[in-house]
This record gives structure tokens, C-alpha cells and sequence, in this order.
């Protein structure tokens, strides 16, 4: 289920590609994706890699996390004026992406950058999840074949009261690159 509507004013881009929807999240990920200020989340994550060599130096190029069966992991969410600007930390182990909203044939979807690799996904509400679905990427701005799309499952939902998290990136030719998987709830500022 998706609503679309003009939002321009709204720099949220969670908000505007999700327009009236994103009140039909779940309180966690409204409240995860709604705040309009510096945030930063805690919780805890499962990380698999992939076996492969070349799943190996993606994970590696891009600072994807280790393997671990608990890890430790923050999100920092940063909002600028054209997006929203993500670091990940597991363990101390950081990578980042900037997210904003699409435009020309990215229109009513959300871009994720990583680096040169920027990838145009849908966001689509489905049974309590928000789930992330490619449909076109790019790198250096040079759109690359569909064919060769990385995809996997990747979906938010409320689990327990809580913010978690699936997220699964794998490519063709390559197969799995890495999951991770957990919840995140928001740090607790101390006095």
C-alpha cells in the first residue's frame, strides 16, 4: 500500500515519499523515521556475511559489518536540507549512506547512496512492515542494468514494542553480501 501527495515543504523524506501512509506505520517507525532533528538509536544486531570472495571485498568496500551473532549496533540519523544523512555503527565499526527523495524517473521513491552506488528503492507498507524494494541503481550517476539490480529482503516492523530491523543485501553474479537483523531503541541521554 503507498499514498502519494505533494509534500515539498516537508524535508523528512520518509514523510514525503510516504505522504498520508506514513501515519499508518507502526508507533516505533514512525517514531524512528518521524523526528526532524539529530537522532541517535541502540540496540542490538545478528550479522551474517557472504562466502564468496568477491561478497567479501563488496562487504569490505563498502564497511559492511563482521560477522557476529550479537553485536552491539547505533543508528545516527542527521537531517540536512536535501536528505537525511545515516551512520551505522556495529561495535564501533562505522558505514554511512545519505537517503532523499528521488526525482526525475526516481520520482515517489527514496535514494540511498553508499559512496558512488546509489540505489532508487520503493517503499511499500505491507502486513505492519515497511519494506524496501529496489528498482534502479546506479554508480558515479551512470545508471547500470536492471539484471545486475543488488536486491534482497530488507524490511522494518514492531517486534515487542520495539524498533527492528531485516535487512538483506545480496547482487546477482555475487549472491549474498551480508544480512543483519535486530532491534534498535532510542539511546538514552544521560545527565
Amino acid at each position: 500500500m503507498g499514498f502519494r501527495q505533494d509534500q515539498r515543504a516537508e524535508l523528512n523524506p520518509f514523510k514525503q515519499v510516504l505522504g498520508s501512509a506514513f501515519n499508518l506505520l507502526p508507533t516505533p517507525l514512525q517514531d524512528f523515521h518521524g523526528l526532524d532533528q539529530k537522532q541517535t538509536w541502540q540496540g542490538q544486531a545478528e550479522v551474517h556475511q557472504g562466502s564468496g570472495l568477491l561478497s567479501k571485498v563488496i562487504g569490505w568496500l563498502f564497511g559492511f559489518p563482521k560477522e557476529s551473532k550479537s553485536v552491539v549496533v547505533r543508528v545516527t540519523q542527521i537531517p540536512e536540507e536535501n536528505g537525511l544523512s545515516w551512520t551505522r555503527s556495529f561495535d564501533g565499526k562505522t558505514f554511512g549512506s545519505f537517503l532523499k527523495v528521488g526525482s526525475g524517473k526516481d520520482s515517489h521513491l527514496l535514494t540511498e547512496q553508499f559512496g558512488p552506488v546509489k540505489v532508487a528503492l520503493a517503499l511499500v507498507l505491507d502486513d505492519g512492515k515497511q519494506r524496501f524494494i529496489p528498482r534502479r541503481w546506479s554508480i558515479f550517476s551512470i545508471p547500470m542494468p536492471r539484471f545486475l539490480l543488488p536486491g534482497g529482503e530488507s524490511f522494518e516492523q514492531e517486534t515487542d514494542d520495539r524498533f527492528s530491523f531485516d535487512v538483506q543485501i545480496s547482487a546477482p553474479v555475487v549472491g549474498h553480501i551480508v544480512s543483519y537483523k535486530g532491534y534498535l531503541e532510542p539511546e538514552t541521554v544521560r545527565p
